[in-house]
């Protein structure tokens, strides 16, 4: 009798765990909208701009909206994370239902693929590469002092504005202008990523909803009709195919001499190991930890209570 009861209870104590344990995954990140009448005087974002972090606490957002539709707001919390949404690329999923549906998405171009289009259209390698500061450079602005051995993000932003995003719609795509969609840098030389929407392009009865949930993806993928042994590592170089790394000659992703695939070698292709001369060591060490970590993927969702007050 009394092991019956022992077992009931034990039965019902790990029935209430679950319960528990099922309501706790099913808790959504929140975040609050604020109201603009005029989406124009958004200003950048700076160190004192209040956000809301969602995707692991990789990604900070931040949403206006108006009876005309909203705008959102996107920094990456890191520099590393930075990083990977030029070089991956970036969606953004957009449900106007509040639900995390992703029939709408905003598509920003991965720095692979504006290379890809530019080597198409007969531009050189030097002016499709992502142009790296100069190590010589006056020591004046922030910009300036960033490691040269990093891409210029204005550089990388003038570059991936002039390819502009895309507005797909359960898989029919269609380009957007910047007056829609663009990417700014912040005072603090951070890069904002800008997406503004009207209500009338989700088709919604309700052309005001409460909720808009907002997700968001940027992993690694070879560009559609890219052979394996070609791309970011410019001049005989790819990511990992025969003869390449991710740096071509003089350096590219990993500094000149050395990192992520020096002259002569690359990430596995024959005649070369890890890095080739100059990059061997800990700094083929250090290329193989950053090559991980750029593959692994930045993803999330959260939702928006849009304000209705006005």
């Amino acid at each position: 009798m009394h092991k019956t009861h022992y077992l009931r209870t034990l039965a019902c104590i790990a029935f209430a765990g679950c319960l528990s344990v099922s309501a706790f995954a099913k808790t959504k990140l929140v975040t609050q909208s604020q109201y603009c009448a005029d989406f124009a005087s958004v200003t950048p974002p700076d160190s004192s701009t209040m956000f809301s972090s969602f995707a692991d606490g990789k990604v900070l957002i931040r949403v206006f909206n108006n009876p005309t539709g909203f705008y959102i707001q996107l920094v990456a919390a890191d520099e590393q994370t930075q990083q990977k949404l030029l070089v991956n690329g970036l969606t953004v999923y957009v449900d106007p239902t509040g639900k995390e549906k992703d029939k709408y998405a905003v598509i920003f171009p991965s720095m692979m693929s504006l290379r890809q289009q530019m080597g198409q259209t007969g531009m050189n390698q030097e002016e499709a590469r992502p142009q790296m500061q100069d190590a010589n450079q006056e020591q004046g602005t922030q910009s300036q002092r960033r490691d040269p051995r990093r891409p210029d993000p204005s550089k990388m932003v003038q570059q991936i504005n002039l390819k502009g995003a895309t507005f797909d719609i359960d898989g029919d795509s269609r380009a957007v202008g910047i007056e829609w969609v663009k990417l700014t840098i912040t005072p603090n030389q951070k890069i904002c990523y800008n997406i503004k929407l009207p209500y009338s392009v989700f088709n919604l009865k309700n052309l005001s909803p409460e909720l808009l949930s907002i997700g968001l993806l940027s992993e690694f993928s070879l560009p559609q009709g890219m052979p394996s042994g070609g791309g970011m590592g410019g001049p005989g170089g790819g990511m990992g195919g025969p003869g390449g790394g991710m740096g071509g000659p003089g350096g590219g992703m990993g500094g000149p001499g050395g990192g992520m695939g020096g002259p002569g070698g690359g990430m596995g292709g024959p005649g070369g190991g890890m890095g080739g001369p100059g990059g061997m060591g800990q700094s083929s060490g250090n290329a193989r930890s950053m090559f991980a970590e750029m593959g692994k993927p930045v993803k999330g969702w959260i939702q928006t209570k849009l304000d209705a007050a006005h």
